[in-house]
């Protein structure tokens, strides 16, 4: 039997599902939720696994403010509220000619990435998080917490930085 007290992609993502009605702003949610999970992130860590799983679970505890904000007030609001926070990321990044580096290195790699493709840097962000739904409501949940971590990492890591 799947224990849904594991935190997983899966728990959030399809309590959003239910959640949002407008597909766009479910893709987006879940897109800005990982990078304004990201942005204040930092560590002590030494280990890259380690590091890997913190970034993790700041992004689950992000997907679960999100899901807590849908039930509180609405979609949108919830949107308007990471939009804020990831546009002044932007906003900040774009303005210094060297801006401070993230402490996530998976941000790093997803700004790199943002960087680099043509388009709007929130339609890739939407786009990622439909994607990342997609995938993991395909999948289904996962039994062991070992799993969990490690298949939503790489699942999380292929989509946004690649």
């Amino acid at each position: 039997m799947v224990s849904y007290d594991t935190p997983q992609f899966y728990t959030y993502i399809n309590q959003l599902s239910a959640l949002v009605d407008n597909k766009d702003e479910f893709g987006s949610i879940i897109g800005y939720a990982v990078m304004a999970s990201l942005i204040p992130f930092s560590t002590q860590s030494g280990s890259l696994q380690d590091i890997h799983f913190e970034q993790l679970v700041a992004v689950y505890q992000e997907l679960e403010g999100a899901v807590t904000s849908c039930k509180a007030t609405d979609s949108f609001q919830t949107l308007c509220e990471l939009n804020v926070t990831v546009n002044d990321f932007f906003k900040e990044h774009e303005e210094n000619d060297s801006p401070p580096e993230p402490g996530s290195p998976l941000l790093k790699r997803i700004m790199s990435v943002l960087e680099q493709k043509r388009g709007v840097p929130e339609d890739i962000l939407r786009r990622n998080g439909l994607a990342l739904a997609s995938a993991v409501l395909d999948r289904g949940a996962l039994e062991r917490k070992v799993d969990c971590l490690k298949r939503d990492y790489r699942l999380l890591e292929n989509i946004f930085s690649n």
